[in-house]
Order: C-alpha cells, then sequence, then structure tokens
C-alpha cells in the first residue's frame, strides 16, 4: 500500500511542478506583451512632450510677435487680442473700432470686399 501512496505522490508533485512551469511561461509571455505596450506608450509620452515643447518656442515666439502688432495699432487691449495659445484673433468689437484693429489677413480680406 505505502509503494502506491508513494507513487502518487510523486506523481502529483510532477503534475504540480508541470502546471507551475506552465503558469510561469504564461506569466513571462504576458510581461513581454505588457513591455512592449509599455514602450509603446514611453514613446508616444515622448513625441507628445517634445511635440508640446515645439510648440510653446514657436507660439512664445508668436506671442512675442503678437503683442507687438497690438502695440502698434494702439486700439485694441494687447490682453484681449491674444487667445489664449498665442495667435492673433480678432478682437471683440467696440463702438469706433476700426479694420486696423484686426490682424494683416482680416485687413486685406475686408479691403477685398
Amino acid at each position: 500500500m505505502e509503494a502506491t501512496t508513494m507513487g502518487s505522490l510523486f506523481e502529483e508533485l510532477a503534475r504540480r511542478e508541470v502546471a507551475v512551469r506552465q503558469r510561469i511561461e504564461e506569466i513571462s509571455e504576458q510581461i513581454a506583451e505588457l513591455t512592449g505596450l509599455l514602450e509603446v506608450e514611453e514613446d508616444r509620452l515622448s513625441r507628445l512632450v517634445i511635440t508640446r515643447e515645439t510648440v510653446h518656442e514657436v507660439v512664445g515666439e508668436a506671442a512675442g510677435t503678437v503683442e507687438d502688432l497690438v502695440a502698434e495699432s494702439g486700439s485694441v487691449d494687447p490682453g484681449e487680442a491674444a487667445s489664449p495659445i498665442g495667435v492673433l484673433t480678432v478682437p471683440p468689437w467696440r463702438p469706433g473700432m476700426t479694420a486696423s484693429a484686426l490682424p494683416a489677413a482680416y485687413r486685406d480680406a475686408v479691403g477685398a470686399t
């Protein structure tokens, strides 16, 4: 009777060992898949950071130009003329406002009509 129990015990241990090895292989595959996904997301983040920095740099330079143009026109409050992203927009209309308060491209369009 003891030989049968010992045989069954060794068979059970071998079965469990195979199951654990299989689970380790599955986890290793999941780790490889997640590592690939992590690399893709890290690359996406890196591109977004570089894009944000570049846009900030370009808009920062453009914002200086916008403020200069607004200061030259004298008829628009600089805080109203610049959009939050630093691009010159059409200022809010006020009584007595002339086309000279508009950006050049808009003045050209007004003159074309």
